[in-house]
Formats: C-alpha cells, sequence, structure tokens
C-alpha cells in the first residue's frame, strides 16, 4: 500500500458513517468519522481484496443500508 491514500467520508441518511479507500475499494462503517476510519484502518490491515468493483460497492451499500447504484450516481452528481 502506497504512503498517500485517497480516503472519502460519507455520511448516510441515518448518521452512520462510512470510509472508503479509493485505492482498494476497502470500507469501514461506524457511528462517527473515526470509528470508520479506524474500521478502514482494519480491514486495511489484513489482506487486501481483489474483488471486483460492483461486489466491492454492494458490501458499502449493505454497510450502509443504501442502493449502491444511486449513491455512486448521487456522488458524481455532486462533483
Amino acid at each position: 500500500m502506497s504512503t498517500k491514500r485517497e480516503i472519502r467520508l460519507i455520511e448516510a441518511d441515518d448518521g452512520v458513517w462510512a470510509a472508503v479507500d479509493a485505492e482498494t475499494g476497502a470500507t469501514g462503517s461506524g457511528a462517527t468519522r473515526e470509528e470508520a476510519l479506524a474500521d478502514l484502518d482494519a480491514e486495511t490491515a489484513e489482506d487486501p481484496s481483489d474483488a471486483p468493483l460492483g461486489d466491492r460497492l454492494r458490501g458499502i451499500g449493505r454497510d450502509l443500508d443504501v442502493d449502491p447504484v444511486d449513491a455512486v450516481r448521487e456522488l458524481r452528481e455532486r462533483t
């Protein structure tokens, strides 16, 4: 893993936070941003996921209880 990381923090409507590592697609979640980042750090300390992007997005959606396709579409519209 590189020393530089791009991490996105996403807050769901119910207040749950997700942290997403842009390079690996690994995710962490928690009630606060700090918990989501700590969960992401724990996740990336293990073997990185080689799962296809679609599988990783479905995992993110399950963590946040959102439709991953709609969530990505909304993020793209905001940027």
